[in-house]
């Protein structure tokens, strides 16, 4: 699952996640579809969870991790919708 998008200022913003990283686990556990990820976030939204992903850098990939803490945020989409 690649990272389409990473709010400015949000916790994955600070721990580092960018635009085209691939998320591979979710408190060492392999993440491997978008459901699997959001349902275990949503089952649990105010623990810290260590997220995994990697990167490809000057032809490397690289295994990075951070400790995160989601953050309730009200916003519209482009619908005029709060998520």
């Amino acid at each position: 699952m690649f990272v389409a998008h990473v709010d400015a200022g949000s916790p994955a913003d600070s721990a580092g996640l960018r635009p085209g990283d691939l998320v591979v686990a979710l408190d060492g556990i392999p993440v491997a579809h978008w459901v699997d990820l959001d349902q275990r976030l949503q089952a649990e939204p105010n623990r810290t969870f260590k997220l995994t992903w990697k990167r490809a850098t000057a032809g490397k990939t690289e295994t990075m991790s951070a400790e995160l803490t989601q953050v309730l945020r009200k916003h519209l989409d482009d619908y005029d919708h709060t998520p």
